[in-house]
């Protein structure tokens, strides 16, 4: 067994585009990451019209300021360190073999695993949902959009797709594959319980290098704490990968006046960045060696 810490192993880029607070003249002012002023007194969770707490708007990772403000009014969460089984581990060793990575990487260098020839990030392949889920940055933008048979959630990064049903329908037992998988939910009280299953076992989990089965099976829990603030408590299930359960917390804040942008190009198409900087590496790595 591996024990590895889900919380250490995310690459998450904590200070970019993470707001520092600001000094007005009458003191520091808590700010997000765009600089405005973030909302420090919080009303209660809003409802929809059928009664089900309303989990619609613009979420985003919370800022430097929030972070501490929810370090202060949220209880404490430790994260369940997971424990690797033989075959999870040889595949999480052997993705973060350490070597210094080739100049054509340039900034994106830092925090892609050891064998980057492995990253599916680097090699142009869709985000898994554990990746999209866990949050890819330090703003992270989705929407979520909420009926009473389904809710939708639009992330910002490649502007992935996600449909939650909850209008009572079963898994199909002939499901094909996919990226993100089929989820549908239920409400537990005032939590959204969702099982997703059905993921392509490509995509590593995070950028560190843990991998995942086809057997992997995503829980996840929504609960919106107050006005604009979203607790997400996501749980991988795997018995090939995972000697038991692995669990994290991720929270979300409220952003009424944002949208999540169509301006961000999806990675990888002809003449993109990405493109040209996995041509460049591969080319560095297997053939001008």
């Amino acid at each position: 067994m591996t024990t590895h810490s889900f919380a250490t192993s995310l690459v998450v880029a904590a200070t970019l585009g993470s707001a520092v607070t600001a000094f007005a003249q009458g003191g520091p002012v808590a700010v997000i990451q765009d600089g405005t002023p973030a909302v420090l007194k919080m009303g209660p969770a809003p409802r929809t019209p059928s009664g089900k707490p309303d989990l619609s708007g613009v979420w985003a990772q919370p800022s430097t300021d929030e972070s501490a403000l929810l370090a202060k009014t949220l209880p404490p969460f430790r994260a369940t360190p997971v424990e690797l089984t033989p075959w999870a581990a040889e595949r999480y060793e052997y993705n973060r073999d350490a070597r210094t990575a080739p100049p054509a990487l340039g900034d994106y260098a830092e925090g892609f695993g050891g064998r980057r020839e492995l990253n599916t990030m680097l090699r142009c392949m869709p985000a898994g949902a554990p990746y999209l889920i866990a949050g890819w940055g330090s703003v992270s933008p989705s929407e979520i959009i909420q009926t009473d048979r389904r809710v939708l959630i639009h992330y910002e990064f490649d502007h992935n797709i996600r449909q939650i049903w909850t209008d009572g329908r079963p898994h199909p037992q002939d499901l094909e594959p996919s990226w993100v998988g089929h989820s549908i939910g239920q409400w537990d009280g005032t939590t959204l319980v969702v099982d997703t299953v059905g993921l392509r076992p490509e995509p590593w989990l995070n950028s560190g290098g843990h991998v995942a089965s086809a057997e992997l099976r995503i829980e996840e829990r929504y609960r919106r704490v107050d006005s604009h603030t979203l607790e997400i408590m996501m749980t991988l299930h795997d018995p090939k990968a995972f000697v038991r359960p692995w669990t994290r917390r991720i929270l979300r804040r409220l952003r009424p006046t944002w949208d999540v942008s169509e301006s961000i190009n999806v990675r990888c198409y002809p003449g993109s960045e990405e493109q040209s900087i996995q041509k460049e590496f591969f080319d560095d790595l297997f053939i001008h060696k």
